[in-house]
């Protein structure tokens, strides 16, 4: 199973929710900044965690408003949940940046051009810290565990932003 699938879960379980309301407090959280997830794979994801019988599912209508399904957990769900939780507590795992398709191909850049690529680089990194600064700030309600993976972000960033000025540094004293 996978890490959206943990995600979801772990979401369904704190309280019954439409896949609507689901995806919707994931925009509105920005939830998807720190797991890749989509509106569609919301969906998608939950109606097959149903079919596996890891969540029960009851349509609602209120007034005018078109019937909905309401997604809750069920007993073998938390179960899954608290293995999914297990496993990837112990999981091995990779580091991806998508960005070092760039850095690996500066060589075949002139130097000036790879050294603007890397400024203009260090300027998204820049832009980045700002805006963790801002979830900061703006979600000082969220519970600890997110308040923690925002401060994650933020360091990795500011690492980043180090190894980008040393690897620039470097980069230049290689292409003399």
């Amino acid at each position: 199973m996978s890490s959206i699938n943990l995600f979801l879960l772990g979401l369904v379980k704190k309280k019954p929710i439409s896949a609507y309301d689901l995806a919707k407090f994931i925009d509105e959280n920005q939830l998807n900044q720190m797991i890749k997830i989509s509106d569609p794979a919301v969906y998608k994801n939950l109606i097959k965690l149903k079919q596996k019988g890891l969540l029960r599912s009851k349509s609602t209508q209120t007034e005018n408003m078109p019937e909905k399904t309401v997604y809750s957990i069920t007993k073998k769900g938390e179960d899954n949940l608290n293995d999914l939780v297990t496993k990837y507590a112990r999981q091995d795992f990779d580091i991806h940046f998508d960005f070092n398709s760039f850095i690996i191909n500066l060589d075949f850049l002139s130097k000036e051009d790879a050294v603007k690529k890397l400024h203009d680089f260090k300027n998204v990194l820049l832009e980045k810290k700002k805006k963790y600064e801002c979830f900061s700030k703006e979600f000082s309600t969220i519970p600890f565990v997110g308040k923690g993976i925002v401060k994650q972000f933020y360091k990795i960033n500011d690492t980043l932003i180090d190894w980008l000025e040393e690897f620039t540094l470097e980069y230049l004293e290689t292409r003399k």
